[in-house]
């Protein structure tokens, strides 16, 4: 049973109980039937997310486990000479160095086998900070961002309620009068109920899933080991493994995947739900919350509640009173029904069996109040107790005070050194990391302007090529529109053309396009007319035309 269910039913009880009085059912329903202002306006957001993001992570996810498991290393060696006595084991490494070194034989026994002085030992480690290990912690990182991110925001404004109530009313009964202005506000966080009833509830599962997922790979012992390396810094530089191992490609193919990824990678939907007015149940159940806050007000004002409670434990004791004096007659009548028709004691027994129950539970009722005044007394005896222990132990407070000043005036000049010599350390050590930072810094930015030239090459030639197709574009849309224009000419000759078309023609669009073709056909018809002129200029300036001119004359 949730907190909704223990309200609803102890509301059904409590209507119940009131519903037995008269006066309780007169103002209730003089409640019920006041008229003012009544309002209840709830909030809640509905949530639709992009289930693309979330089938590329689980995808992906399935490549960094296997990615994971190759356990990918590097294996150096690490060699010195050291005395004999501190050799622990021999290896091929020891005896290829000591048949190239023989000074480290200084002694030769007789008819003993030759011990050199020093040998070379090889101890071989192991690091896992391999830069395709520290790639796979690094978009576990990213990925735990990404989806942390996301999956916080959608429980918040999925489980988020706000409602509010406004009452402004008078109600008149029977020489009172009451006045309620009622302005209520709840905001929920997380509701159990929303919660439950979400309809993404199934995506926001998967996405709490896939963050476990990243927490279990990044609690991993590769993972431990290469996050304790310097953290890469995008551009990434795919090496070959990258390129050609399938469990890595997927791993870069989700890194790209994610650095590209924009939006939220959901969308947010308010929905305001308003009740007004309200409806015949609301009311009443509204009815008896305000009789019960008018009660409140009305019992702490007049400070009524030692007085209700005396009622109530009176009332309390006379009905068990009543019940045991009952069945005790009961009991009495039954047996001497029995002595006198001499029959069988079986609801004689039935009936003693229920008043012993009765009685075993009015004792059960007054073992708290014994035990609770058994443990009254053992509290005063141990208090008793405590305070004798606490009046012996005042006494050598202060010479332990003293000790501990003394330990702590010792202890702070003791870290205070502490401090002081781990300081050195750090900047010692900030300021190598600050050297390699700026030795990777340079290698990116070298490899980033290698980028930039060969991105600017690309551009310069999907330029060129644009320019190339919006020239033939344009041609091709000037040749369609001179057709057009021919054509309609040819048809505006025939008085082919309808009104209904020249009516079509008349909107902006289709008169715009009409003059772009018109613009079109005068650029026809003045290039036509250039080689027009100069054809006619060449026919006058033909000596077999001047000729045949000068013959007719």
């Amino acid at each position: 049973m949730n907190q909704s269910d223990a309200y609803y039913r102890a509301l059904l009880a409590y209507k119940r109980l009131t519903a037995e009085q008269r006066d309780c059912r007169r103002d209730s329903h003089a409640f019920a039937e006041a008229e003012g202002t009544e309002r209840v306006t709830v909030t809640r957001m509905t949530c639709t997310v992009d289930e693309a993001w979330i089938d590329a992570i689980e995808a992906g996810l399935i490549h960094i486990e296997k990615a994971i498991k190759e356990e990918r290393q590097f294996i150096y060696s690490n060699g010195e000479v050291i005395p004999i006595e501190k050799v622990k084991q021999v290896s091929k490494d020891s005896v290829e160095h000591l048949a190239r070194h023989a000074e480290l034989i200084t002694r030769a026994p007789e008819g003993e086998d030759l011990i050199p002085d020093k040998l070379y030992t090889v101890e071989r480690l192991s690091d896992y900070a391999v830069y395709e290990n520290r790639f796979l912690y690094m978009l576990l990182c990213y990925l735990r961002d990404f989806v942390t991110l996301r999956y916080q925001k959608i429980v918040e404004l999925t489980g988020r309620y706000e409602g509010h109530l406004f009452l402004d009313r008078e109600i008149h009964t029977f020489g009172r009068t009451v006045t309620v202005k009622l302005d209520l506000d709840d905001c929920r966080q997380d509701d159990p109920y929303l919660r439950e009833h979400n309809p993404a509830k199934a995506l926001i599962d998967r996405m709490d899933l896939i963050l476990k997922t990243i927490l279990a790979f990044l609690a991993t012992p590769l993972m431990e080991s290469a996050g304790k390396a310097a953290l890469l810094k995008p551009p990434i530089t795919k090496t070959n493994v990258l390129k050609m191992d399938n469990n890595f490609k997927g791993a870069v193919a989700l890194y790209d995947y994610i650095i590209a990824y924009e939006g939220d990678g959901y969308t947010v939907t308010e929905e305001n739900r308003e009740l007004s007015p309200f409806g015949d149940a609301l009311r009443e159940d509204m009815a008896e919350a305000e009789l019960l806050l008018a009660h409140l007000t009305y019992r702490y004002g007049l400070e009524l509640t030692p007085s209700l409670k005396a009622n109530l434990e009176r009332d309390e004791n006379t009905a068990r009173q009543a019940e045991l004096k009952a069945r005790a007659d009961a009991l009495e009548l039954l047996r001497r029904r029995l002595e006198r028709d001499g029959e069988a004691p079986e609801a004689y027994v039935l009936e003693l069996e229920t008043l012993i129950r009765a009685l075993r539970r009015e004792l059960d009722r007054l073992d708290p109040l014994y035990a609770e005044l058994d443990q009254r007394k053992q509290t005063e005896l141990s208090l008793s107790d405590t305070v004798n222990t606490l009046t012996a132990r005042i006494d050598g407070f202060e010479d332990e005070q003293k000790q501990a000043d003394a330990a702590r005036l010792e202890a702070e000049q003791e870290n205070e050194l502490r401090h002081r010599r781990e300081q050195a350390s750090l900047l010692d050590a900030h300021a190598a990391e600050k050297a390699s930072w700026a030795e990777m810094a340079e290698a990116e930015r070298a490899a980033h302007r290698e980028e930039i030239a060969v991105l600017r090459e690309e551009i310069s030639r999907k330029q060129a090529e644009l320019d190339r197709f919006s020239a033939a574009y344009d041609e091709l849309t000037d040749e369609k529109r001179l057709l057009h224009a021919q054509v309609l000419g040819q048809r505006a000759m025939k008085r082919g053309v309808t009104l209904a078309e020249m009516e079509t023609m008349t909107d902006k669009d289709s008169f715009d396009e009409l003059e772009r073709e018109l613009e079109a056909f005068v650029r026809l018809y003045e290039s036509v007319w250039k080689q027009t002129k100069r054809k006619i200029r060449k026919d006058l300036l033909n000596p077999k035309y001047i000729k045949g001119q000068s013959g007719r004359k």
